[in-house]
């Protein structure tokens, strides 16, 4: 699996900001949310969900990453406390000069931890939240709540800011076909042995929660590589990327997307 730094969601997504979305949530939230059963002898596993953010570049979009770190994360945390389990904002590393601008210009991501009391939450902070992001950025947005579906490694909690994340985004389109439980259960942790935990510190594969309302998923599936150390992670990737790439085949014929960013504020 190479590294793209000019990875790009061509044809995706639509403007919006975060406050924009997070007003919107509540029902494609609860749509998302197991419904209310009887007490059982022993509880299944909660499904834990997360807002994905992907902001786009297009004529005159920025984001300011350092006063969404030193501004409005502090605002998020304040607005919704332990609802929220971690935000993530991460940013494109730089291309090589003379090379195209990255396609991406910034990722968040929202992990919940109660997602009724974030609903809850929503309906107070909603207007601050929307007018803190207009100063952050105007940039066109791919936004949907995702389903995680398996995760390897270091707890997601222990993932420093700065520590580089390889993504790869499997965008939906006619005639797709994906196998979410060869890429869960046998090509990642298939990944996770070749490369080895002096390389990658942690993978998070996520599917497209189906969104209320009879909506049509953007991304069908995504999987966050992060990365421990690079020259480990390189070297790994010329001795596994042709077993891999066969690997890939048997799971989908989507071509991914993959952009390589780094961790700029945790909260």
């Amino acid at each position: 699996m190479g590294i793209s730094r000019r990875a790009v969601l061509g044809g995706i997504g639509h403007s919006a900001t975060l406050g924009a979305l997070a007003a919107a949530l509540p029902p494609q939230l609860r749509a998302a949310q197991p419904a209310a059963a009887a007490p059982a002898a022993a509880a299944a596993p909660a499904t834990t969900l997360c807002l994905s953010m992907i902001y786009q570049q297009a004529e005159g979009a920025t984001f300011n990453g350092d006063l969404f770190r030193d501004q409005h994360l502090p605002l998020l945390k304040k607005a919704y406390g332990s609802s929220v389990d971690r935000v993530e904002l991460r940013l494109p590393t730089p291309v090589a000069e003379g090379a195209p601008p990255p396609r991406i210009i910034a990722t968040v991501n929202i992990w919940f931890r109660d997602i009724a009391a974030f609903v809850t939450k929503t309906k107070t902070a909603a207007k601050d939240v929307t007018a803190s992001m207009e100063n952050i950025t105007k940039a066109p947005v791919v936004a949907q709540v995702d389903q995680v579906l398996s995760v390897l490694g270091d707890d997601r909690l222990t993932v420093p800011v700065d520590a580089l994340c390889n993504s790869a985004y499997f965008a939906a389109k006619d005639g797709a076909t994906f196998d979410t439980r060869y890429f869960t259960e046998t090509y990642f942790p298939k990944l996770a042995e070749l490369y080895g935990p002096t390389a990658i510190r942690r993978i998070e594969v996520t599917s497209g929660a189906a969104p209320s309302g009879g909506g049509k998923l953007v991304v069908l599936n995504s999987a966050h590589i992060y990365i421990r150390d690079e020259a480990a992670y390189d070297e790994a990737a010329t001795k596994a990327g042709t077993e891999l790439l066969v690997e890939a085949q048997k799971y989908t014929n989507i071509q991914p997307i993959q952009t390589l960013t780094r961790l700029h504020a945790v909260g």
